[in-house]
């Protein structure tokens, strides 16, 4: 079975629709300075998340809502060709920051085994990423 995990803007929905989506702009958003230069793939960016509260108690409910599709999943997957997806969306303003650091954090939870974790970031490109590097020089 597959967990897939994916960041993105709040403007486009992902198709498919994901069967858990978790809005990340329910925690307040970083300070300019560190988004200017950093996304939530940045250590300083997860960290200043993780230490707030609300960020903090929305990782561990999506945990408890994850495992228990995953485990109503299993028992539906009947065999190998029967593999269960289980999407999960993790939204913000502009996919950038908070969705990608929520989205990250889930990926390194310790999640059963034989299920295959996958953690994609729409809208974080490679120009954005080359952006934000060259305003942290």
């Amino acid at each position: 079975p597959t967990l897939q995990i994916t960041s993105y803007d709040r403007f486009t929905p992902p198709d498919p629709k994901p069967d858990l989506e978790y809005d990340c702009r329910l925690t307040k958003i970083p300070p300019r300075q560190v988004r200017l230069v950093h996304t939530g793939l940045d250590d300083k960016l997860q960290d200043e998340l993780m230490s707030r509260d609300e960020f903090h108690d929305l990782l561990k409910r999506a945990e408890e809502e994850i495992r228990k599709l995953m485990d109503s999943r299993k028992a539906r997957a009947k065999g190998e060709d029967d593999a269960a997806v289980l999407r999960v969306g993790c939204l913000c303003g502009s996919g950038h920051h908070r969705s990608v650091a929520f989205a990250e954090q889930l990926g390194k939870i310790e999640w059963p085994e034989r299920w295959d974790v996958r953690v994609n970031h729409r809208d974080l490109t490679d120009e954005v990423r080359e952006e934000k590097r060259s305003k942290a020089k």
